[in-house]
């Protein structure tokens, strides 16, 4: 099955960002434009690190379709955005 981006469903190969070595995706508009759509409960864990999230140090930043994305790693991915397009010569999401 090829990858789709855990929160909104992209397949595009090209704007797909997975999370280590866990089979969970999340694309370049979901980065650039995050959204909470699910409720979430105190203490989940982020569905990228796995940490849980507790309102202090993590927050929750985007959930959608039962995945959890907590701001360390919306950091981290849009990193990893900005350093991709850099050596591709685009701008940052």
């Amino acid at each position: 099955m090829a990858p789709l981006c855990s929160f909104c469903g992209n397949r595009r190969l090209d704007q797909l960002i997975r999370a280590g070595a866990r089979d969970y995706w999340i694309c370049w508009r979901c980065v650039a434009r995050p959204v909470a759509e699910d409720v979430v409960q105190a203490g989940m864990p982020c569905t990228f690190c796995e940490h849980p999230i507790d309102g202090d140090s993590r927050s929750i930043v985007i959930a959608r379709r039962g995945a959890v994305l907590c701001n360390e790693c919306l950091r981290v991915c849009f990193q990893i955005i900005k350093e991709e397009r850099a050596r591709r010569g685009k701008s940052p999401a």
